[in-house]
């Protein structure tokens, strides 16, 4: 006995500070732990385990304390027995599950807890366990071969892929998806496999093109897909596969910068996990998937200095929506400050500007027009066009920042940059500041609610161009520091992704109800006694099932008469009704009315004398044909 305690001090070390310092560590390694494996137990019993004083009632506090000191005593043993054979892997095995216990800890709580604030400042404990764990350790100098390499890019592009397609396919199949926008992009690929036009119906009520609301080829690039899998599931799961392909020139612009692999790996993590790319499909598909394939796309063939295909990756970005000619621009004025590629640099910014100027004339002339309406607060009389948000930027620039900096902008910023540890703002040149041009003129200037909400699309390309000035302030640090800033990245956008993201995948607990999957199964039953040609008037959340159609319009913005309509009667309160007003809903049986409780629209044709029921179900759907 006396021979195992001379060990564990010669394994401890002879300094008092030294011995106290690995039993600090291996108490706090043990504390957050139990903790951690606590907090299951809490959160049967309350419905806030992290913010909820009365769940510290379920906390036996002197088994509590005992469970933390035996696990205490078990890490020791296993530190000293692990640290007698080779010193240095002791070490690493202490710091490891002491960052490991504090990294688990710090995810539970933040999906717990759904707080963006809260979310930061435990990222700052896990971020300061990282630092103390990382200490005097050169990632740079980690050997990764080829093979290892390529497969851990291709693993880190299968988890938004796989996220995002698992959530946003749930999404359609519980009926959780409404018309806008992807019954209007389901629709409008019926039309693109069947005539090669972007025709819709239920965009504007009228059959008419959707490049009349934005100018959006790109779409054509997933043609091919829809046309052998001829299914809106076929569009969700394509956007998250396009979505993930923007790792892959992200990590080559990583190594041409000469990062190790180890670091271009982390990076790309970040990417994988920022929350705005997960989060940003919480309203299904929309063209805005392109962008950050598309802008990494354009900024390596920047990095390599290529010549020709300069024109492609341009074109490709261009592409993608009238706006997103805006942040081409920035990219070459970046180039051509910042690179010195004058020429290049200059060829794209013109392109840009003139591709922008023409988008415009032609929605302006032949389409419905620019949606200049989001940014009415910066535009005087509202109403007006770009040149008046030009002329209120030049004539008080004051007014602008007001704008810019609205409270509800704070968590939005927090949000976005806090899943990058801030690094965008840690300028090393102030040509870094051309990057965040996008991200205040779309997301934090206009007072669109939506543009501001990182559970929306609008966010996904001004954040990659924010991943981008990230990258270019780690490119310019020194070996360590910049070893040590991905490693932070890395962890601060998986943090950000447990709080704001990993909720979304919650709607796979659906099939797991069987009332909700009677209710989905009785809810296509309905929708399939609608035949192919029949031209339907239907509710939002049902719109995507009945794409496949010619004539689809959305019952709550229109008033023509069609062949069918679809209702969706979820959450539609419902009472006994007089004989009479029950013949009119149920075809004479009797029973129970819709009240005025639902929508008037819904109402209209329930009890319109032009239709008739042929499937009805409370609380459901109901399915009316024309008489």
């Amino acid at each position: 006995m006396l021979g195992f305690l001379k060990n564990i001090k010669r394994t401890l070390g002879q300094e008092p500070c030294e011995i106290i310092k690995h039993c600090a560590v291996m108490l706090m390694t043990a504390w957050c732990f139990i903790c951690t494996l606590s907090i299951p137990r809490i959160a049967g019993n309350t419905g806030s385990p992290v913010s909820s004083l009365e769940s510290i009632s379920y906390i036996n506090f002197p088994v509590h304390c005992l469970q933390t000191a035996g696990l205490f005593c078990v890490l020791m043993i296993l530190f000293c027995a692990i640290s007698s054979v080779s010193k240095k892997t002791g070490d690493v095995f202490e710091r490891l599950i002491f960052f490991l216990s504090v990294f688990m800890y710090g995810i539970v709580c933040v999906i717990l807890y759904d707080n963006v604030y809260f979310c930061l400042f435990m990222t700052g404990i896990v971020l300061l366990s990282l630092m103390y764990c990382i200490r005097g350790i050169e990632l740079s100098a980690v050997k990764i071969n080829a093979c290892e390499f390529a497969a851990a890019l291709v693993f880190l592009a299968l988890i938004p892929a796989v996220f995002i397609g698992v959530y946003t396919v749930s999404r359609y199949l519980t009926f959780s998806s409404p018309n806008y926008d992807f019954g209007i992009f389901s629709q409008m690929f019926y039309y693109m496999k069947n005539t090669l036009t972007m025709n819709t119906t239920c965009e504007r009520d009228v059959l008419m093109s959707h490049m009349k609301v934005h100018v959006s080829p790109d779409w054509y690039l997933l043609l091919p897909f829809y046309a052998l899998f001829d299914s809106p599931v076929t569009l969700q799961i394509m956007q998250g596969i396009v979505l993930a392909l923007a790792i892959f020139p992200l990590s080559k612009i990583c190594r041409l910068r000469n990062l190790s692999r180890l670091q271009t790996l982390a990076l790309c993590a970040v990417y994988a996990f920022y929350p705005v790319i997960s989060s940003g499909c919480g309203y299904d598909v929309h063209e805005n998937m392109f962008l950050p394939l598309a802008f990494l796309c354009l900024i390596l063939v920047f990095e390599q200095d290529l010549g020709w295909q300069l024109i492609p990756a341009a074109a490709f970005a261009l592409g993608v929506k009238e706006d997103a000619a805006v942040y081409v621009a920035f990219v070459a004025l970046y180039m051509i400050v910042a690179k010195k590629k004058y020429k290049k640099g200059a060829a794209v910014f013109a392109a840009a500007v003139v591709y922008f100027f023409a988008a415009v004339w032609w929605l302006s002339k032949f389409g419905d027009g620019t949606l200049t309406f989001r940014y009415n607060n910066v535009i005087l009389g509202g109403g007006g066009n770009v040149l008046g948000i030009i002329r209120t930027v030049l004539s008080n620039p004051a007014y602008v920042v007001t704008q810019i900096m609205q409270e509800e902008n704070i968590p939005f910023i927090v949000s976005v940059l806090g899943s990058l540890a801030f690094i965008p703002l840690a300028l090393r040149k102030w040509h870094v500041l051309i990057l965040f041009g996008p991200f205040i003129m779309f997301n934090l200037l206009p007072d669109y609610v939506y543009a501001h909400d990182i559970g929306f699309q609008y966010v996904f390309g001004s954040g990659v161009l924010l991943l981008y000035a990230a990258l270019e302030n780690i490119f310019s640090m020194r070996r360590l520091l910049a070893s040590k800033v991905t490693a932070a990245m890395a962890v601060s956008s998986v943090m950000f992704f447990a709080a704001l993201s990993w909720d979304r995948i919650s709607i796979t607990g659906r099939f797991g109800n069987s009332d909700l999957t009677q209710m989905y199964d009785s809810m296509n039953e309905a929708l399939s006694m609608i035949p192919d040609d029949a031209s339907v008037a239907a509710s939002s959340f049902l719109c995507a099932k009945l794409s496949k159609r010619d004539y689809l319009y959305e019952v709550y913005y229109t008033d023509k008469m069609t062949d069918y309509v679809a209702l969706d009667l979820r959450g539609v309160t419902l009472k006994e009704a007089s004989a009479q007003e029950a013949e009119k809903i149920n075809g004479g049986d009797g029973g129970t009315a819709v009240t005025g409780n639902t929508d008037e629209n819904t109402l209209k044709y329930l009890n319109s004398p032009d239709y008739e029921a042929v499937y009805y179900k409370e609380g459901c759907i109901a399915v009316l044909k024309r008489k």
